[in-house]
């Protein structure tokens, strides 16, 4: 048996932003960087979580201007968060429970050290199964015997 911990794939740079940032600013980074989403900071303690979908479904379908709007405006104020040392099957058990695909990481004293989400453990897995399975047709059989 395997065991993968979070802390061994998660992203170990998460862009994050404060919750005075507008949402445009934000938006920028999470196009430049390519990412879904960035975790809303304040004093240091992870407070929200703005996805592509809270600026979907809590600006842009609302006719909300992005230039004057606030992250903490539209954010997603209940956040769930995992610990480094939490196993990649719990991960992935709380993105199912939750029904979320990005989970903040924090190390024993809550400070944030990164971000695992559902992407990272399908990537994950699917290197773990080309691994495993190459072995299997690579292998040479051995007989033994006559």
């Amino acid at each position: 048996m395997i065991f993968i911990i979070v802390a061994d794939i998660m992203n170990k740079r998460p862009k994050f932003v404060t919750p005075n940032t507008t949402v445009q600013e934000a938006a920028k980074i999470m196009s430049e960087f390519r990412i879904g989403s960035v975790i809303v900071i304040d004093n240091g303690k992870v407070v929200g979580i703005l996805t592509e979908r809270d600026i979907l479904t809590k600006l842009v379908s609302k006719g909300e201007r992005p230039e004057t709007t606030l992250v903490k405006d539209i954010m997603t104020k209940k956040v769930h968060f995992i610990n480094q040392k939490a196993s990649l099957e719990d991960a992935a058990n709380m993105m199912v429970k939750y029904e979320i695909k990005k989970l903040p990481v924090i190390d024993d004293n809550e400070n944030l050290v990164g971000i695992i989400t559902a992407s990272d453990i399908i990537a994950f897995e699917k290197k773990l199964i080309e691994r495993i399975s190459f072995l299997m047709v690579s292998r040479k059989e051995t007989y033994v015997g006559g």
